[in-house]
């Protein structure tokens, strides 16, 4: 369906938030999921292509708005979609993913998320607020520095205001930062996570975050059947 930019706003260093407004109807989708962006004649392109998948980081709006977010870099894509004005017209379409809450909440659901990663996972926390969902919740989150982590206050806010919720937001390359430093790995992963026999795995991030991470639980005898995962490769 085409949909209207109708708004793009930097979130974070380098990252840049947008929200569609579809034309037509309503784009079905549940927190967690996907869709893909198609530009209609670009300027110019190049061997990537005109279309990109970004996850969902609202929830379903009774007025259908529709939002997500980008890191900023060099392809032509991305920089038509800095470029173009309010009210150019896109195609929205290919809704998908696998990441969701599971229906029974006596298994903890642990995410593990780097960088731009956090799309999705944003709408789900959001509906896990917004519900009062009975699940218990931990999200690690890595990020180089805190300039460049989306929605921290907020996930800090959630973790203050709800006990089901834990994070704990790595910065690997941030000396001012007052917490964890450290990469996640098999070595630093039990010493923020003390059961790894329970939990049920969300891992998403770049294409080289998430293989480690899957590698790294499955030394820590985590099998693949309590692991999901979204690579976000083109973002």
């Amino acid at each position: 369906m085409l949909a209207k930019l109708i708004d793009r706003q930097t979130l974070a260093e380098g990252t840049i938030g947008f929200t569609l407004l579809p034309e037509a109807a309503h784009l079905e989708f549940v927190p967690g999921q996907f869709f893909n962006l198609g530009l209609l004649s670009p300027p110019y392109t190049d061997q990537r292509g005109n279309s990109r998948y970004f996850g969902f980081t609202d929830l379903p709006q009774p007025d259908g708005k529709i939002s997500g977010v980008f890191r900023i870099g060099p392809s032509a894509f991305k920089r038509y979609f800095l470029e173009m004005p309010l009210g150019t017209l896109v195609e929205v379409s290919g809704v998908s993913g696998a990441i969701k809450l599971p229906d029974n909440s006596d298994r903890p659901v642990v995410f593990i998320t780097g960088g731009i990663g956090i799309a999705p996972v944003i709408c789900l926390l959001r509906r896990f607020k917004s519900a009062s969902l009975p699940h218990q919740i931990t999200l690690l989150y890595s990020n180089t520095n805190s300039a460049r982590t989306l929605f921290l206050p907020e996930l800090q806010e959630l973790a203050t205001q709800n006990n089901r919720f834990n994070l704990t937001a790595v910065m690997t390359q941030d000396p001012g930062w007052p917490g964890n430093h450290q990469r996640l790995n098999s070595d630093t992963l039990p010493q923020l996570l003390s059961d790894f026999l329970q939990p049920v795995f969300f891992i998403t991030g770049t294409s080289r975050f998430v293989p480690d991470i899957v590698k790294a639980l499955k030394t820590l005898n985590v099998g693949m059947d309590r692991m999901k995962f979204e690579i976000f490769s083109g973002y």
